[in-house]
C-alpha cells in the first residue's frame, strides 16, 4: 500500500501542476493577447486527446476506492481525506464547473464574445482544483509516511 501511496501523491501532484500552470500564467497570457480565446478552444480540444485526461479522470474513481478502503480496513484517515479531496474537489469541479464552461467557448460562434466571462468564472474554478489537487497530493503523502511508520495517522 506504501507504493500506491506514493504513486497517488506523485500523481494528484502532477495535476495539480497542470492546473498551477493555468492560474499562474498562462490565463494571464491568454487575456493578454487577442487570439486569446480561440488559443483556449484549441487547448481544451487537443487537451481531450492527451494523457492528462485519462490521468485527471481516472484517478477520481481510484481515490475514492482508496478513501473507502482505508476508511473500512482501518487505514490512514490521510487516505481518506486525501480520496474525497481529490473526487470532489478536482472531478468533481471539473465536470460541474470547467467543462460546461469549456463547451460554452467552444460552441460560440464568436468565442471572443464569452472570453472575459470565461476567464472570470474558469480561473477561479481552476485554482480551486489546483489546491484540491495539490492538498491531496500532500494527504497521500502523509498517508504513505503513516504506513510507512513514520507519522500518526
Amino acid at each position: 500500500m506504501l507504493g500506491v501511496m506514493i504513486a497517488m501523491s506523485l500523481a494528484s501532484g502532477l495535476v495539480a501542476g497542470v492546473f498551477y500552470g493555468f492560474s499562474d500564467f498562462i490565463m494571464r497570457s491568454l487575456r493578454a493577447v487577442p487570439e486569446g480565446a480561440a488559443a483556449m478552444v484549441s487547448i481544451n480540444r487537443v487537451i481531450l486527446r492527451s494523457s492528462f485526461v485519462p490521468l485527471l479522470i481516472g484517478l477520481g474513481p481510484l481515490a475514492l476506492a482508496l478513501a473507502a478502503w482505508a476508511y473500512w480496513a482501518g487505514g490512514s484517515l490521510w487516505a481518506v481525506a486525501a480520496g474525497v479531496i481529490y473526487a470532489f474537489g478536482v472531478v468533481g469541479v471539473t465536470i460541474v464547473g470547467n467543462v460546461p464552461l469549456n463547451n460554452r467557448l467552444d460552441r460560440a460562434a464568436d468565442p471572443a464574445t464569452v472570453w472575459a466571462d470565461y476567464l472570470a468564472r474558469w480561473t477561479p474554478l481552476n485554482t480551486l482544483r489546483t489546491v484540491a489537487a495539490a492538498a491531496a497530493s500532500l494527504c497521500y503523502l502523509q498517508a504513505a509516511l503513516a504506513i510507512a511508520g513514520q507519522a500518526v495517522t
